[in-house]
């Protein structure tokens, strides 16, 4: 039965690739090859997009899982790659940068969007047109849970806000953005989800929940799934920091004896991958934070151990006043 499930997945991960070509690449010589991880990030499936469209028309893109190479292309939004997220700018928004596309204001404007849903979700908008975009590429992750959108419909998703702030350069009509990037006007009506895949669907806890196990003395485990750089910078008390291209069956022998591990990021995009990375190497039970995330833990007042600020030991310490005391909570949480 093992085999059998890595032979699926195998075939599922070379039937999307071959998807991607054929979304995502166009007939024309010479072309460019590129790559990246396997991924739910906004950030990286604009990229992709931006390739694509804007860059490279007639390049071949790959999707490689975690931790794999493709010798003579160049790789982005991965560890190490020349376009990567850095400086508080997105990989997105280092394309743009690097291929001298920023004085496309639409194009600058959709890297506005990403690095506030991805990079700077601590600052306020200027408008709610991230907010919308944000929560519509989620509804589009739901309908298809999470891993197995059609590229077809990230494509279409990315055409359709390109088409919406071009067509309105001054102010959103957020209600008009909305109804544009609705999923079953980018994928169809045909488009329907497969039930298996639905059930295999990461649990989300509300950070409520959470903080209640430990007030009771339950051994909950945090996952931070992001880069070391990113985790040293700050990070939930306690948490430890496993990639998802670490996760294996001896790299979480230190979750053994965990009532409840949780896996997030900064909007858990990386956070349900490695959930469910945790869960096919035997870690039961395991899930995501609702809200989402660092932006979500932040959100509610709860303490972050911070370099050269808050130590992780006392940083637990207020964790664990905030659980027993209900203090540093934001009562209007209704998770």
């Amino acid at each position: 039965m093992a085999k059998c499930l890595v032979v699926c997945r195998f075939i599922s991960l070379a039937l999307s690739v071959l998807l991607l070509s054929s979304c995502f690449v166009q007939t024309s010589s010479p072309a460019k090859e590129f790559y990246t991880w396997n991924g739910l990030e906004p950030d990286k499936w604009a990229s992709a997009w931006l390739i694509n469209r804007h860059i490279a028309p007639t390049s071949k893109l790959s999707i490689l899982p975690a931790g794999a190479q493709l010798s003579g292309a160049i790789a982005f939004d991965i560890p190490e790659a020349t376009y990567r997220r850095r400086h508080g700018l997105s990989t997105y928004e280092g394309l743009i940068q690097a291929h001298g596309l920023e004085n496309d204001p639409v194009l600058k404007r959709i890297g506005e969007i990403i690095n506030h849903i991805e990079i700077s979700p601590w600052t306020t908008p200027d408008s709610d047109d991230a907010i919308v975009v944000e929560n519509r590429y989620r509804d589009l992750q739901q309908k298809f849970s999470r891993n197995h959108v059609p590229v077809r419909c990230y494509s279409g998703f990315f055409d359709r806000l390109y088409q919406m702030l071009e067509s309105n350069p001054s102010t959103m009509n957020t209600i008009g953005l909305e109804a544009s990037l609705d999923v079953a006007s980018i994928c169809g009506e045909d488009v329907a989800p497969n039930v298996e895949y639905m059930q295999q669907a990461v649990l989300e806890y509300p950070i409520n929940n959470i903080l209640e196990m430990i007030a009771k003395g339950k051994k909950v485990v945090f996952v931070d799934t992001r880069e070391e750089p990113e985790y040293d910078e700050f990070h939930i008390p306690g948490a430890i920091n496993i990639r998802l291209r670490d996760v294996s069956f001896e790299t979480v022998t230190q979750l053994d004896g965990a009532d409840l591990v949780i896996s997030y990021c900064i909007k858990d995009f990386r956070g349900y991958e490695v959930a469910q990375a945790l869960r096919r190497v035997g870690v039961q039970p395991v899930g995501i934070m609702k809200p989402y995330g660092l932006k979500g833990w932040k959100d509610l007042g709860l303490p972050v151990a911070e370099r050269d600020a808050v130590s992780d030991e006392a940083a637990l310490t207020l964790l664990q006043h905030c659980a027993q005391q209900k203090a540093c909570r934001n009562t209007n949480n209704k998770s």
